[in-house]
């Protein structure tokens, strides 16, 4: 029974401790690709901000080009249009800056969601390994604690019949056993002494 006891015990505490690695390996696996997509978020989004950065640009000298070329009779009108391209490239610039602003804010708090996912599930692993942890030791304690319970009964019973049966008595003994200490001399080995 001791034996089952223990191998129960560290059958629990193996468990356990199995839980705990693999939820501390998700947690981490989970952090490390929530980090990778992030970052691959960012780099997606400055690389399409550049792009358009580059096309305003292109755009701006274009116009400029254009300017150059024309006739003095259409220099206001030029101005007119690099004002007008310049308006452009502060909108574009502006709408880029919202977006970016707004994708970083949507990768921030799905990073954050997913942490905070990550953190609630860890700790559902760490709280059912431990109630694990304590039903296998609630259970141990009970068995040790029957065991402890019938090695008892055995000791009162095995002393009951003791005290009634007729037992020839030693020389120099008394015939029936009328003490706990003569019971104990004829017990048999085999049987738990009282705890």
């Amino acid at each position: 029974m001791e034996r089952e006891v223990a191998d129960l015990l560290s059958n629990a505490r193996r468990k356990s401790e199995s839980l705990l690695g693999y939820a501390e390996r998700e947690s981490k696996q989970l952090r490390i690709s929530t980090a990778r997509e992030v970052d691959e978020l960012k780099a997606a989004a400055e690389r399409e901000v550049g792009i358009l950065r580059a096309t305003a640009n292109r755009e701006i000298t274009q116009l400029r080009i254009k300017a150059t070329h024309e006739a003095e009779e259409k220099r206001a009108e030029l101005e007119e249009l690099v004002a007008e391209a310049k308006g452009k490239r502060d909108k574009v610039l502006q709408v880029l800056d919202l977006e970016l602003a707004l994708r970083r804010e949507k990768v921030e708090r799905e990073e954050s969601e997913r942490h905070t996912r990550a953190v609630a599930e860890t700790q559902k692993l760490v709280f059912n390994a431990e109630n694990l942890a304590r039903d296998a030791e609630q259970r141990a304690r009970d068995a040790e604690q029957q065991l402890a319970n019938q090695s008892l009964n055995l000791n009162i019973e095995l002393d009951e019949t003791l005290m009634h049966e007729q037992v020839p008595p030693p020389s120099g003994r008394r015939g029936v056993f009328s003490t706990r200490s003569d019971a104990d001399i004829i017990r048999p080995r085999s049987l738990p002494g009282p705890p």
